[in-house]
């Protein structure tokens, strides 16, 4: 999409964020169910071993980074990323694409960026990296701070297909 390539007419593409365990209690079987790909962001410093092992079981799931250890307040309230070092953030992301497999997309810890982050990012060798900025990705925008249509649990499907329409 941002080198000029085209998706099919209403594509959509499913993330959720954070990794936590209701992702595979509630998310894996709908995505199993209806045989559709999602991408996971994992804060890879959460995980357990056994959450690790049970991320890779499932085939038809794409993990990529959320960071390892920047999902947390800074010291100006925002995120962790937007007060790091160039270098500490790309160690962090690069820890955390070495656990899950090499990541080339990211989230942002709570949606926050800044072009310290998206510097880091791309030494990192991060191809996209999304934000929480309301809005559809269009052509030529910057592939390191796409913004996303976020759904929530209190979202109704007369919502969701509002928002997607």
């Amino acid at each position: 999409v941002i080198k000029g390539d085209v998706l099919p007419e209403k594509s959509i593409v499913i993330t959720v964020d954070d990794g936590n365990p209701t992702y595979f209690k509630y998310a894996v079987p709908i995505i199993k169910k209806y045989n559709v790909r999602a991408t996971s962001f994992v804060v890879t410093s959460w995980l357990s071993e056994n959450q690790l092992s049970e991320y890779k079981e499932f085939s038809n799931l794409i993990f990529e980074s959320h960071s390892h250890d920047m999902h947390r307040a800074g010291s100006n309230g925002k995120g962790r990323i937007m007060t790091s070092s160039h270098d500490k953030i790309v160690e962090d992301v690069t820890i955390s694409s070495d656990i899950i497999g090499k990541s080339t997309v990211f989230c942002y810890p709570f949606g926050h960026v800044n072009d310290n982050a998206k510097k880091a990012l791309k030494d990192a060798e991060y191809t996209l990296a999304f934000t929480t900025k309301y809005g559809r990705v269009k052509p030529g925008m910057d592939p390191l701070e796409l913004p996303r249509i976020r759904m929530s649990r209190d979202d109704s499907i007369a919502s969701f297909i509002k928002k997607v329409s």
